[in-house]
């Protein structure tokens, strides 16, 4: 459990296309903010990776139960696949289709020892992942809204680039995402298959996937309030603890974990310019997945080491 922290919270972020909405003031999310260091917890090395999606975990796939997992969108896989192709980091034989290259990926991670993991939600498995027009819903808005959120980051008038800045200062390497191949990418996207991903992200038995609580809200169930960028190694936010204690969510977005996951990836003689651009990369898709599923209400706040 780490001690020295900082913890800095600005206005609300003011940008977003979705319909997550937080309600609360900003004297309300001040208070919750003093309360987030009780809830940064350590993580455990081989802990499969989740999605940063604030509601509450009610099991996983095999019945087991909640445990705290470091955070991503959509989890590991999604998160570095997506970084992968904005970045350019395929080869150029790599093949064409997604399934085979989020293959190489998803290779790629467990070879370097990174546990894969999901979530789904209640009101998915009800209807067994499908909407009643027979569209896939998995419940992970990263998964299902993944080629929206590509248009989103590709689109040079969005506000990703400078929310991404935002968030990782003068390391943001805005050339990371190669909008040169954006009718590519588009192209590719265009085939994006919520239900293949999530298997992809999934272990036999269904532990590594999170089952989170849903209702029959418009966001089905989505209430956070905050937006928490953990600069800490090591640790995550507990969510489940944090809803349960005071009845509200907060994302919970692991920076830490997103260099862990561009670390693994880069490789070559290039590795430390392919780290960069994962990186950003890996943080525009965070960033791109906030705009797109929520209006901007949330307030962000990082979560740092106390500098000595």
């Amino acid at each position: 459990m780490p001690t020295d922290i900082t913890i800095t919270m600005p206005q609300p972020i003011g940008r977003g296309e979705g319909t997550i909405h937080a309600d609360a003031t900003q004297e309300q999310c001040e208070e919750l903010v003093n309360k987030v260091e009780n809830y940064l917890k350590r993580v455990a090395d081989n802990a499969p990776g989740c999605c940063f999606d604030g509601r509450l975990c009610t099991r996983h796939m095999d019945g087991s139960a909640p445990d705290l997992r470091p955070s991503i969108a959509g989890g590991p896989l999604i998160t570095a696949y997506i970084a992968a192709e904005l970045s350019g980091w395929f080869e150029p034989e790599a093949p064409d289709d997604i399934e085979s290259r989020i293959d190489i990926v998803k290779q790629k991670l467990e070879a370097e020892g990174v546990v894969l993991g999901a979530h789904v939600d209640e009101a998915a498995v009800a209807t067994n992942f499908r909407k009643p027009d027979g569209s896939v819903r998995t419940g992970c808005g990263a998964n299902d809204r993944a080629a929206a959120i590509v248009r989103a980051i590709l689109d040079p008038s969005s506000a990703v680039g400078e929310l991404s800045g935002a968030v990782m200062g003068e390391d943001y390497d805005a050339s990371a995402i190669d909008r040169a191949r954006s009718e590519e990418l588009l192209r590719r996207f265009g085939a994006w298959n919520p239900e293949a991903a999530l298997q992809e992200s999934t272990s036999d038995n269904g532990r590594t996937v999170e089952v989170l609580q849903s209702d029959d809200t418009p966001t089905v169930g989505h209430r956070e309030v905050l937006a928490l960028f953990n600069q800490v190694e090591g640790t995550t936010f507990d969510r489940d603890g944090f809803v349960t204690d005071t009845g509200e969510q907060a994302f919970g977005i692991d920076m830490w974990y997103a260099r862990k996951l561009a670390r693994a990836m880069a490789g070559g003689p290039n590795a430390t310019e392919q780290y960069s651009k994962l990186y950003s990369a890996m943080t525009a898709f965070q960033v791109g997945t906030y705009l797109v599923l929520c209006d901007g209400t949330q307030r962000a706040a990082t979560i740092e080491p106390a500098k000595a």
